[in-house]
Order: C-alpha cells, then sequence, then structure tokens
C-alpha cells in the first residue's frame, strides 16, 4: 500500500486471511473498525485529516500493528 497514502490504501499480508482491520489516530481514539475476512482489502482514506494513525490487521489471531500516514 502506498504510505503515505492519499486515497485508497490497499491492505495485502503474504495471502493471509485478513479477518478485522482497525484504525486509530495518535490520540488512540479509533476511527474505523471493519470486519473484512478478505486476503486483500482496499479503503478509502480520502476523507481522513492529514496525520499519523495506526493500522492494525487481525490475521490467524494474531495482530499486526503499522504506522500509516494520511497526506
Amino acid at each position: 500500500f502506498p504510505n503515505p497514502a492519499s486515497g485508497l490504501l490497499k491492505i495485502k499480508i503474504n495471502n493471509e486471511i485478513i479477518t478485522n482491520i482497525q484504525i486509530t489516530d495518535v490520540t488512540g481514539k479509533t476511527v474505523l473498525k471493519k470486519t473484512c475476512n478478505k486476503s486483500e482489502v482496499a479503503l478509502d482514506v480520502s476523507s481522513y485529516n492529514t496525520g499519523i494513525y495506526f493500522l492494525r490487521c487481525f490475521v490467524n489471531n494474531k495482530s499486526l500493528c503499522k504506522k500509516i500516514i494520511i497526506k
């Protein structure tokens, strides 16, 4: 996925099934919580304010976290 992102954020993790996605801002406020059950997910982040967010993906009962920048 592009990072920094401004439109679509595409997420794919080694062809694993992503069960849930959560995006939080730097204050810890959840701005998106989504159940997906797909191996590739595209999120529209064009309406998000510019800044730093944290993307948490849940795969195989594990949680992966990545810092993303929205511009």
